[in-house]
C-alpha cells in the first residue's frame, strides 16, 4: 500500500482544500511516512501550529482515505 502520503499525493492538483493539503504535504520534508494512523497526522499538525480549518481538512481527508482502502475489500467478497 502507498499510505496516507502517497494516496493524498494524487491531489496536488486539485484547486480545493485536499489539494492544498496534499501540496502542504507534498512541499514538508518533515511530513511523516507513518505509522499510517490519523493521530499521526494531527499530532505533526498540531505540533506545527496547524488551525483548526486545517485540521478539519486533514481528517476529512482521512475518512475519505479510509473508505478508498477499504474499498477494494468489498470488492473481493463477490458482492
Amino acid at each position: 500500500m502507498q499510505g496516507f502520503r502517497g494516496w493524498l499525493a494524487q491531489f496536488q492538483q486539485s484547486r480545493t482544500s485536499l489539494g492544498d493539503l496534499a501540496r502542504l504535504a507534498a512541499g514538508d520534508p518533515a511530513w511523516p511516512d507513518g505509522p499510517d494512523r490519523l493521530q499521526t497526522y494531527t499530532d505533526y499538525m498540531e505540533r506545527a501550529g496547524a488551525s483548526p480549518a486545517a485540521l478539519q481538512m486533514l481528517i476529512d481527508a482521512w475518512i475519505l482515505y479510509a473508505a478508498h482502502e477499504e474499498a477494494p475489500a468489498a470488492h473481493t467478497t463477490g458482492r
